[in-house]
């Protein structure tokens, strides 16, 4: 019967849509498709240039009816090519008849093994009776073509097989397709063996052979078969230099780059377009951009790959507004961007974090229809993320036409970054139910969201996750599980993760010892690193760092000299931020003379060694210290951050120094700060500590957003200046603006009540702090009501209030109660207040004093006197022989 389909094997092959290649399987089932014999690939009667050989599209596939019925794949039997071509008449119109063929097989008849003749077609149309030979001279020579296209490796060796059984496997021609269709296929080592076994090899197979190499990240290979064509006195054409230009690219070799630019020219290649704009790429990826610019100004002719490359190049070595510059350039000269150089633009943006121009490089990608482009939408997204625009972010995503891993992972890491850990891990459990499978960086990102919010739960169930993927032994994702718990306080399970890494490198010593630190667990720390360098790992900057934190945590003076030392050893003793840490750690262990000559020593001193000094001086009591020092800081031209001007301000306050405040305040507006919540509180506390409450509601009111620390900052101002009742209406203003109260609130609230004498209030919000607010009363908050209620004159409701308290009075509660006695006189409750207060310190200056005015009040000066001598006694000798307490 015509047409009938044979038993023989059905084999794959793919014309220019790779995509196709996955439903072959399918297809085989579905049609009944021909058995196709190759043609004899000979030489063309037409010579190829370098660039038209190589950059030749394929015929099929590419026109309207390329593939259509036929499902882009055909059976192939694979048998020796006919060597007649008979009707050579019919062959003008050879191309046209084979599109018409594979646009509907079933349309033609099939007489290739039922043919006694070989002059009669192998197939012939049902209808026009139009004829087609598979060994005609005219039949298309795409078929090693598609193969590489399509990454059909197996084909491409079936037909290498024919080629071998055929006349014209010594044809350079047959070879330099070859050669091509197995380096595009990644088959570098078939390619070789078949450049090594052509017994001639033209300029045309040398430069396949090169960029094969280069493209499969093999660049010295491609430079060694490079001096090898010279050597051989071929000389290179422009495909050539292209190939070797690429691998010195991916090898970073400046030099051998250089070179060949020298041989470009001596070749007279130099104005070619392809070459000129891989030379800009070599010396930009190079960091030459000189030389980069150099070649680009002296190009003849330049096409968008041309400005793309230098653009890119631009990118590459962190000059992008340059790269702005000049695509703006590029656009005054009438040349549309592709997609390399929106590539190039929109990094440029992100590193620049430069939203508005990448909004604006967005609405040109909108324009020059590259918008469904996966990679520029991916590129935008990250660019979105990294400039903290995440609603923008969200929108791009959202209208994604495919949502590649990389998407994902983008947005779950910008929300991280924005301290939105919620939504991170909203859109990591989204991820899920769509079958995206995570990957390491998936995982980095979520557990940084669970370890911002301190969704312990949530990174349990990701670590479980974890454990069941590939990625379970990844120490990065490992560290990573061990900051999420630290973050959440487990650090049973950090430490569980940390023994069942494999290999436990510096990052995760370092992990876990900062693990220690952020938790509390100061000791814990120092006892980890004393481990670690008993097992002779090195320690890393790091943990120097999380070393010196722990021991300025536990004012571990002595280990944190020993570990000053190790760091002088190691030789990081010239690092700023090192050297930043143990100023601080000095500072904090009470040596400032050792802080002063660590700071005094530094080659670079940033910001944070500066700070480290200010903050030492305001908690010794040094304040004028601080002062002097922030002043020498802005002589050096040294930009204060935000801890400096909390530690200034800090201890302006503590001196009252209003003027140098103002001064500040005037420093902090200059540089940008006065919308910062924290220097914002201390500039209030500042104002308010030094007698101009006016100044800190100024400063208040000019606080675009206030978080529960600003209001709080206020309140105690009021509470200082006993403006009990501007505290009440401040609370209230403070409800309506949607703020949350805390602790903090309610115990300036409670001091500003009592300050003013309003009990009544006082009480009220005390008793509504619970049950309404859902806060738990703290030591505090009872100090200032039994001061309320002492102040009050209700000494027995405050005594009362003592005794029932959830938690154990502290000496300002018994010093509250006892400063009420002295208001009212009442000398018996005085006494008791007085013997609990030296119970719990013994050395308590106040508590002597407000003792000693009770007792003149009622007139009794002998017992003055006693507890005046007392204090003589203790004042004078650290062991007295007795107490307070005894004496009663």
């Amino acid at each position: 019967m015509e047409g009938a389909v044979s038993e023989f094997q059905w084999l794959p092959l793919v014309f220019a849509l790779p995509e196709y290649y996955q439903r072959l399987c399918s297809c085989q089932k579905r049609a009944k498709m021909p058995l196709l014999m190759p043609a004899v690939l000979r030489r063309p009667k037409w010579s190829f240039s370098c660039t038209g050989l190589w950059n030749r599209q394929l015929i099929l596939g590419a026109g309207d009816d390329g593939a259509g019925k036929f499902g882009s794949c055909f059976r192939w039997r694979l048998q020796d090519a006919r060597l007649s071509q008979p009707f050579e008449r019919q062959e003008w119109n050879s191309e046209q008849l084979w599109r018409r063929f594979f646009s509907d097989p079933s349309q033609w008849w099939d007489h290739r093994f039922d043919k006694t003749n070989a002059r009669f077609p192998d197939f012939k149309h049902k209808k026009t009776q139009d004829a087609l030979w598979i060994d005609a001279r005219s039949t298309p020579r795409w078929v090693l073509k598609a193969c590489a296209g399509s990454m059909a490796l197996e084909v491409g060796k079936h037909i290498h097989c024919q080629v071998i059984k055929s006349s014209y496997g010594s044809d350079v021609f047959v070879g330099s397709c070859l050669l091509d269709m197995y380096s595009k296929c990644g088959s570098i080592e078939d390619a070789y063996n078949v450049f090594e076994n052509m017994p001639q090899r033209d300029v045309i197979s040398w430069s396949a052979m090169i960029v094969a190499y280069a493209k499969s990240g093999q660049g010295s290979r491609a430079l060694e078969i490079y001096t090898q064509m010279q050597q051989e006195l071929i000389k290179p054409n422009s495909f050539t230099f292209v190939g070797a230009l690429t691998a010195c690219t991916s090898l970073g070799a400046l030099e051998e780059g250089r070179f060949l630019h020298s041989q470009v020219i001596e070749n007279g290649q130099e104005s070619d377009p392809h070459v000129g704009s891989c030379l800009v790429d070599m010396y930009a990826k190079s960091e030459s951009v000189e030389d980069a610019c150099k070649v680009f100004n002296d190009m003849p002719t330049r096409d968008v790959v041309s400005w793309s490359a230098m653009i890119v190049g631009y990118v590459k070595c962190g000059q992008g507004g340059k790269a702005l510059e000049l695509f703006h350039e590029m656009q005054r000269e009438g040349l549309e961007p592709n997609n390399v150089t929106f590539l190039g633009l929109i990094e440029a943006c992100t590193n620049l974090l430069s939203l508005e121009e990448g909004r604006h490089v967005h609405a040109q990608v909108i324009q020059s229809g590259w918008e469904t482009d996966t990679s520029i939408e991916n590129c935008l997204l990250d660019m979105y993320a990294k400039c903290e625009s995440i609603e923008d972010a969200r929108e791009l995503f959202n209208n994604m036409s495919k949502r590649k891993l990389f998407s994902w992972n983008t947005m779950i890491m910008g929300y991280a970054n924005c301290q939105l850990g919620g939504k991170a891990i909203d859109l990591f459990f989204q991820m899920q139910c769509e079958r995206v499978e995570p990957d390491n960086i998936t995982f980095l990102g979520v557990l940084k969201a669970c370890s911002s919010t301190q969704a312990l739960e949530h990174g349990k169930f990701i670590h479980e996750q974890i454990g069941k993927s590939k990625w379970k032994s990844d120490n990065f994702v490992g560290n990573s599980l061990i900051d999420m718990y630290s973050k959440c306080g487990s650090m049973e399970d950090a430490h569980r993760v940390f023994d069942g890494i494999l290999a436990n490198d510096i990052v995760c010593w370092s992990a876990m010892i900062l693990g220690y630190v952020k938790s509390g667990q100061a000791e814990e720390a120092l006892d980890l690193f004393r481990e670690m360098q008993c097992k002779a790992v090195e320690p890393d900057p790091i943990t120097f760092v999380a070393a010196l934190n722990a021991c300025a945590s536990v004012g571990a003076l002595e280990e944190g000299r020993l570990v000053h030392a190790q760091i002088f050893q190691s030789g990081y003793d010239s690092d700023a931020f090192l050297g930043s840490c143990l100023v601080d750690m000095y500072a904090k262990c009470g040596s400032m003379e050792e802080a002063c000559e660590v700071f005094n020593n530094m080659q670079l001193r940033k910001v944070g060694a500066w700070s480290a000094m200010i903050l030492g001086y305001v908690e010794y009591g040094q304040e004028e210290n601080a002062i002097v020092m922030f002043k020498r800081m802005l002589q050096e031209d040294v930009v204060p951050d935000s801890v400096t001007f909390i530690g200034v301000l800090m201890a302006c306050s503590s001196i009252v120094a209003l003027n140098d405040g103002k001064l500040i305040h005037a420093q902090v507006i200059e540089s940008g700060f006065e919308s910062d919540v924290f220097v914002a509180s201390c500039l209030i506390d500042m104002y308010a500590k030094c007698g101009s409450i006016e100044d800190a509601c100024r400063v208040f009111s000019n606080i675009p957003f206030r978080d529960v620390v600003c209001w709080n900052a206020v309140l105690s101002g009021y509470a200082m200046h006993g403006l009990g009742k501007k505290a009440i209406q401040l609370l209230e203003w403070m409800l309506q603006e949607g703020t949350d109260m805390d602790t903090a609130s309610f115990a300036s609230l409670l001091s500003a009540c009592s300050h003013a004498g309003l009990a009544d209030e006082g009480v009220y919000y005390f008793e509504t702090m619970s049950p309404v607010y859902g806060l738990s009363a703290e030591v505090e908050h009872h100090s200032s009501m039994v001061d309320l209620l002492g102040r009050a004159g209700h000494l027995h409701e405050a005594h009362d209030m003592i005794k029932n308290m959830p938690c154990l009075p502290d000496v300002s509660i018994w010093q509250a109660l006892l400063g009420a006695c002295k208001i009212h006189g009442n000398v018996q409750m005085g006494e008791s207040a007085a013997k609990e207060l030296f119970s719990l310190d013994p050395e308590h200056s106040s508590g002597y004093v407000l003792l000693s005015n009770i007792y003149a009040a009622a007139g009794k000066w002998s017992s003055k006197s006693k507890v005046q001598n007392l204090w003589t006694k203790r004042h004078a000798s650290k062991q007295p022989r007795y107490t307070w307490v005894e004496m009663i």
